[in-house]
């Protein structure tokens, strides 16, 4: 398993269990911390929903508020070095077609 999805895999528990304790989906919690972090400024977040229930859920997160305590829990969970980086390494990025 390449690191990147190790660290992702213990990124989203570590939210999960953020969220579970404010009684949140992980998603929620994810969407209040974009909000909070961004708030005054021109940036929107961008729900990414395959259905109506995700979407619905997404937009839950207006209603999540987050104290500075939360949103450092959450930084020091999923902290911003742990997540950075390109999504596919160079080898993933390659159709198998392409592939020799």
């Amino acid at each position: 398993m390449p690191a990147r999805t190790a660290r992702g895999i213990s990124g989203c528990a570590a939210l999960q269990s953020l969220a579970a304790e404010k009684h949140v989906s992980a998603s929620q919690l994810a969407l209040a911390w974009v909000l909070t972090m961004t708030k005054g400024q021109a940036i929107v977040p961008v729900i990414g929903a395959r259905t109506r229930a995700q979407f619905t859920d997404s937009l839950g997160a207006r209603a999540v508020e987050l104290s500075p305590s939360d949103m450092a829990g959450i930084e020091e969970a999923v902290p911003a070095a742990a997540v950075a980086g390109t999504r596919y390494d160079a080898s993933e990025r390659m159709l198998d077609s392409e592939r020799t």
